[in-house]
């Protein structure tokens, strides 16, 4: 298989969210070939977005030097200092990157992004300027439909997701606009029915499981919420706050010694934020009350077993994966 088909397996691994394969392959690829800059770049990718950072860097850094003439590199590592929060080292990389080429589509995405939702007016206008170079890029209106939810806009962001989503775009975030947009207007089924597909056909990412367990609680469906809950502290790297959000349902169905567990894990976790502290201690607090009150309802159980998990950012990023 000559290398050009064996990128073409990574970009359909990484498209797929499979970040662990993807980086299997791409590693045996750079075994084979170590100076070839665009390996380093996508690998550089899938650390980004599996959270390990320092890795990532490193191999863009290594992109970069390899080939210092290629935007692409200077791209990722603008990403890669978005999410990081380092906003004047991300711009100063997105700028880099269109001056090498002034009609660098991703990177007027990610420069929208970027200045959204402070800078509406350059965000805008770099959302227009990628749909000069090409109307018919999908990526774009999903990018503008997430830009126009924090706005609060809602029938833009809508009219922008229902657009990209009927002409074949299905990243994460058109399903996650669309469905904020209708629980935001309390139409729970119909964002429990886009929740579904969103998992069908991302089955590996827990924060969407979170997401569709809080569906359930609204709909009052306790039973399937928990099973949600449960699957995505199965999967990689759950988030701490899905720990407490089981702890509370659990509270709600009278299961307190499953939801003191819960809270245990919460408290015990050195990456546990001031804030998911303080509502942990509150639901101890109001869970050791209850059991005063009601001991008969509290029944021996074996221990649940602690588990400590990395914090890990569900913050969804758009796949801006070059084509």
């Amino acid at each position: 298989m000559i290398l050009d088909e064996q990128i073409e397996v990574f970009k359909q691994l990484y498209e797929r969210l499979e970040y662990d394969e993807a980086l299997k392959w791409v590693d045996k690829l750079i075994k084979v070939n170590p100076k070839e800059a665009r390996l380093h770049r996508m690998r550089g990718a899938v650390l980004r977005n599996m959270g390990e950072y320092r890795k990532a860097i490193n191999a863009f850094k290594k992109a970069i030097l390899l080939d210092p003439n290629e935007p692409k590199g200077y791209f990722e590592r603008g990403l890669y200092y978005d999410i990081k929060f380092m906003r004047d080292r991300a711009l100063a990389d997105y700028n880099e990157a269109l001056r090498l080429n002034p009609d660098f589509i991703q990177v007027y995405i990610a420069r929208a992004s970027r200045y959204m939702p402070h800078e509406e007016a350059k965000a805008l206008a770099d959302f227009d300027k990628a749909i000069s170079l090409d109307p018919n890029e999908m990526s774009i209106y999903a990018a503008r439909a997430n830009f126009y939810i924090q706005l609060d806009e809602v029938d833009k962001a809508v009219a922008d997701a229902n657009y990209a989503l009927q002409n074949g775009c299905h990243v994460p975030i058109v399903y996650m606009v669309l469905i904020q947009a209708h629980a935001n207007q309390e139409q729970f089924e119909e964002a429990l029915q886009l929740c579904h597909q969103l998992i069908e056909r991302y089955p590996s990412i827990h924060s969407f499981y979170d997401m569709r367990a809080n569906l359930y609680i609204e709909l009052g469906d306790n039973a399937s919420a928990l099973q949600d809950l449960n699957t995505a502290l199965s999967l990689k790297n759950p988030e701490i706050e899905t720990y407490l959000t089981r702890a509370s349902l659990l509270m709600d169905m009278h299961n307190y010694q499953e939801a003191l567990a819960d809270i245990v894990v919460v408290l015990d976790s050195p990456e546990t934020s001031l804030f998911l502290q303080i509502q942990a201690n509150y639901l101890q607090r109001m869970i050791e009350s209850l059991v005063y009150i009601m001991p008969p309802i509290i029944k021996p159980s074996k221990p649940v077993k602690k588990q400590q998990p990395k914090k890990f950012s569900s913050r969804y990023r758009i796949n801006l994966m070059e084509k």
